[in-house]
C-alpha cells in the first residue's frame, strides 16, 4: 500500500491508537477523524480500540474507514482506488480467484455469504457486487470461481444476482473452484470425499460433474442469454489424463461432463526454466558467488530456452508445444483453450524457498529488461489462427514480491511499469 497521510474515519466516541506503520498527528487529528502518517514495510497499519463510549450513552466507536487522505471527498462514490483503476483499465477480463478466497473456502450457504457490509473483506472474500460494480465500471468481462463446498441455492442465487447487475453486454466465465485436482487445497479433499463419484483416491470425475451441474445451473438461470455465460473446466496442465477424466467423466449416469455446456478447456502457461528447483540450488548459488559469471545472463537464456541447466528446462520455447498439445485435445471435444493462470513461476521450490539469497536474485531476475522480450514471446506463442486458443489470463497484476515468488506484474500501486506490465499492455494495444 502507499504510504503518506491517511484519514481514519468513524462513527461514535472513544481512542483510537495506531502501531506500525502509522503513527497519529495529534495536531492534525479531531473527534471522529484521525489523521496518521504511514510508512509501509511488512508490518501493516494496526489499529487498537482503546476506549469506546466513554460516557457511557452506547455511542460506541463503529464504521471504521481508513483511507488516503487526498481521496477522502470522494471515496464514497469511488468505492475503487482509482490508481489501481487506471493500472488495470486495459485488460478484457478479471478473474477474481483471490478476491473470493477461492483456496480452502469454507462457504458453502448463501446466507452466509460475503456481503457489502462486512467489517473486512480479507476473511471471506469480496462481495458480488463488488466484483460486478468493477466490472461494470471499467466495462470487461468478470471470471467467477465458485466456491467448492457452494450449494445448488448458493450457485442459483449467485448467478441471478449476476444476471440482474451486471451490464447486458459483457460476458460471464464461471470457473468450480480453483484447481480442483490440487492436493494442495482444501478443494481437493472435499470433493474427493464428498464428490458425485465416490471411492476413488482422486476427486477429478467428481470435479467434472460438478463443474456439469454448475454450469446447467448457470446456463438455466440466464435462459435465452445462456450464451453470455462461459464455463470453464480448469485442469491439470503436466498430466494431460486429468483433462481426459474431468471432461468425460465416464462414471457418472449423465457422461459426459463436457456435454453439460462447457465452453472451454483451461491450462497454465507457466515458465521457470526450472531455476528454483532444490537440484540445481547450489549450481546458481554458484553463479552468484563466482564474479566471472554473468548469473543473470544465464538465468534468462535458461528461462528462454533451457539450454543451461543440463537440458532441463521448462522455459518459454516449451510452452508452444504445450499450447499446441492442448489445443489438439480442446478441439476434439469443440471447445476453447483457455490459459487461467500464466507467466513466469520462477521461485524457490521446496526448501529452495527459504534460501534468501536466491530469493533476492529471484526478484532482481524478475526486474530486468529481458523479461519484456519473454513475456512477448510467451504471449505471441499462444496465438492461434484457427481460433481455438483465447483467453491467456495473466497471474497477478499487482503483489509485493517475496521468498513465495514475483508474481505480480507490478509490485505496488504507485509502481509506473515493469518490464512485465509493459510486455502484457503492448501486447493488447497490438492484438485488439
Amino acid at each position: 500500500y502507499p504510504g503518506g497521510q491517511y484519514v481514519v474515519l468513524y462513527d461514535g466516541e472513544g481512542t483510537i491508537e495506531y502501531k506500525f506503520d502509522a503513527t497519529k498527528d495529534e495536531a492534525a487529528s479531531t473527534p471522529g477523524r484521525d489523521v496518521i502518517n504511514v510508512t509501509p514495510s511488512n508490518g501493516g497499519i494496526y489499529l487498537i480500540i482503546t476506549s469506546t463510549d466513554p460516557n457511557q450513552t452506547g455511542n460506541y466507536i463503529r464504521n471504521i474507514r481508513v483511507v488516503e487522505a487526498k481521496h477522502e471527498n470522494t471515496y464514497q462514490s469511488e468505492i475503487f482506488n482509482p490508481d489501481f483503476i487506471e493500472k488495470i483499465r486495459k485488460f478484457k477480463v478479471l478473474r477474481f480467484m483471490d478476491w473470493m478466497k477461492t483456496n480452502h473456502s469454507g462457504q458453502s450457504e448463501w446466507v452466509n455469504r460475503p456481503k457489502i457490509e462486512d467489517a473486512s473483506y480479507a476473511r471471506k472474500g469480496a462481495p458480488v457486487e463488488i466484483m460486478v460494480e468493477l466490472a461494470n465500471r471499467l466495462k470487461v468481462d468478470p471470471w467467477f470461481n465458485l466456491p467448492h463446498r457452494a450449494t445448488d441455492e448458493y450457485i442459483t442465487k449467485f448467478a441471478q444476482l449476476v444476471k440482474d447487475s451486471l451490464s447486458p453486454d459483457l460476458t460471464i466465465y464461471v470457473e468450480y473452484s480453483n484447481e480442483v485436482w490440487n492436493s494442495q487445497f482444501k478443494q481437493f479433499h472435499w470433493v474427493r470425499d464428498n464428490g458425485e463419484i465416490s471411492g476413488g483416491k482422486t476427486p477429478f470425475q467428481s470435479y467434472g460433474v460438478r463443474t456439469a451441474q454448475m454450469c446447467d445451473i448457470w446456463k438455466g438461470v440466464f435462459g435465452e442469454e445462456s450464451s453470455r455465460v462461459k464455463c470453464v473446466m480448469g485442469t491439470q496442465t503436466a498430466n494431460p489424463s486429468v483433462a481426459e477424466q474431468v471432461l468425460n467423466c465416464d462414471k457418472w449416469k449423465e457422461a459426459p461432463c463436457y456435454k453439460h455446456g462447457i465452453d472451454a478447456l483451461a491450462i497454465t502457461g507457466y515458465f521457470s526454466g526450472k531455476l528454483g528447483h532444490p537440484k540445481y540450488e547450489t549450481t546458481i548459488e554458484s553463479w552468484l558467488d563466482d564474479e566471472n559469471i554473468n548469473e543473470f545472463e544465464r538465468a534468462l537464456t535458461q528461462v528462454k530456452n533451457g539450454s543451461v541447466l543440463d537440458g532441463d528446462s521448462d522455459s518459454v520455447e516449451d510452452l508452444g508445444k504445450t499450447f499446441n498439445d492442448y489445443s489438439n485435445i480442446a478441439k476434439e471435444k469443440g471447445l476453447q483453450l483457455m490459459v487461467y493462470e500464466g507467466g513466469s513461476h520462477v521461485v524457490g521450490l521446496g526448501k529452495v524457498v527459504n534460501n534468501k539469497q536466491l530469493t533476492e536474485f529471484f526478484i532482481e531476475l524478475h526486474r530486468k529488461p529481458e523479461f519484456y522480450n519473454l513475456y512477448t514471446e510467451m504471449l505471441e506463442s499462444w496465438k492461434d489462427p484457427e481460433g481455438t486458443r483465447t483467453l491467456f489470463m495473466n497471474f497477478s497484476d499487482i503483489r509485493k514480491p517475496n521468498k513465495h515468488g514475483s508474481w505480480g506484474v507490478l509490485e505496488h500501486v504507485d509502481q509506473e511499469g515493469s518490464p512485465r506490465y509493459n510486455a502484457l499492455l503492448d501486447f493488447i494495444d497490438k492484438n485488439p
